[in-house]
């Protein structure tokens, strides 16, 4: 018998555990809605010649995402369902909008916002 690893991904779900550091890297190239399934998942821009907007799924205790901006194009994270980013206003942007490549974040959940666990790069709350 073979002992497949577990990890609770905080949505109700047990899967799989391919790693600590998640999925991916997964490479989007167009505007994306990430779904609760999708948790622990890496996700970039590489290989992307224009802005990306990335929505995040409703907030659910325990989701967690890491974004990597490999490219010098803006990389934003659109929040839902009236949840707010880093203390934001509701439903609005969090973004990374410097010409630099290498930025990367992870958001987290509590069921009912997004904060960030870790960042590098500047990223800032797109109020307007």
């Amino acid at each position: 018998m073979r002992n497949i690893p577990v990890m609770d991904c905080g949505d109700g779900f047990t899967r799989a555990d391919n790693g600590c550091f998640g999925k991916g890297p997964v490479i989007k190239t167009a505007a994306y809605t990430i779904t609760a399934l999708e948790t622990g998942t890496i996700f970039s821009n590489k290989a992307d010649g224009d802005a990306l907007v990335l929505t995040l799924p409703a907030p659910k205790a325990g989701l967690r995402f890491t974004f990597f901006k490999h490219t010098q194009q803006n990389l934003s994270i659109q929040a839902t369902g009236g949840a707010k980013i880093n203390n934001g206003t509701a439903n609005k942007i969090y973004e990374n909008v410097a010409a630099e490549a290498g930025g990367s974040c992870t958001l987290v959940s509590d069921g009912v916002d997004w904060f960030v666990a870790g960042e590098k790069g500047t990223w800032v709350n797109n109020n307007t």
